[in-house]
C-alpha cells in the first residue's frame, strides 16, 4: 500500500508484506491441491484514470440491505477530487456536481469501483467524469451503477481559486470510448 501526496505527488510505501488467501479444494483433495504461479502484476488501467475500491459493509446499507445513495455519491466525489489533484498538483474543493443517474441498487457484500477522470480543464476549474460499477463478489458480474459529473475547483492555503498548473483542455473522450 502507498500514500501519495497531493501537492508534489510524492509517493511512500505504508505497508507492505506478501498475503497469501487460498481457496480450500472442497472435494476433499486438499493435501495434492496445488496453487497456480503467481505472475508479476502489471498497472491497470489509465495513468489518466484513478480507480477505488471497495466493499459495501452493512453500516453503508438502508434497511433492505442497499448501498445508501449518499454513500455512492460520496465516493464518486472522493474519485473525482483526486483526478482532479492529480491532474492540477493542488488542493481541490468541490463546487458542483451534475445530475448524478443511478441505474441500480447495490447490495450489501458487492464491490463497489470508482473510476474518475478529468473531462475539461477551466482558469482554476476542472470537469471530472466519474462512472461507479458495482460488482458481484462471487460471480464477477460487473454493472454500470452510476454516472456522474463533478466540478471541482483549485484552491490556495486561503481556500481562494487559483489556476490550474496545465490548463489545456484534457482528451475529452465520451465514456463509452476508452472506459471499460
Amino acid at each position: 500500500m502507498a500514500a501519495e501526496t497531493i501537492v508534489g505527488r510524492q509517493r511512500h510505501t505504508c505497508t507492505r508484506g506478501i498475503f497469501h488467501m487460498v481457496a480450500k479444494p472442497e472435494d476433499g483433495h486438499a493435501a495434492s491441491h496445488a496453487l497456480p504461479e503467481l505472475v508479476p502484476a502489471t498497472p491497470l488501467g489509465n495513468a489518466d484514470t484513478v480507480a477505488m475500491v471497495d466493499i459495501v459493509f452493512p453500516d453503508q446499507a438502508n434497511s433492505v440491505g442497499r448501498m445508501f445513495g449518499g454513500e455512492a455519491i460520496a465516493y464518486m466525489t472522493k474519485a473525482a477530487f483526486v483526478a482532479a489533484s492529480r491532474h492540477s498538483g493542488k488542493l481541490v474543493v468541490l463546487a458542483s456536481s451534475e445530475r448524478i443517474d443511478f441505474a441500480r441498487a447495490i447490495k450489501i457484500g458487492e464491490i463497489v469501483e470508482a473510476e474518475a477522470r478529468v473531462k475539461r480543464v477551466g482558469r482554476s476549474s476542472m470537469s471530472i467524469e466519474t462512472k461507479l460499477w458495482s460488482e458481484d463478489l462471487l460471480t464477477g458480474e460487473r454493472h454500470v451503477t452510476a454516472i456522474g459529473c463533478f466540478t471541482m475547483v483549485a484552491v490556495d492555503k486561503d481556500h481562494r481559486p487559483v489556476a490550474v498548473q496545465d490548463s489545456a483542455t484534457a482528451d475529452a473522450r465520451p465514456f463509452d470510448q476508452g472506459w471499460a
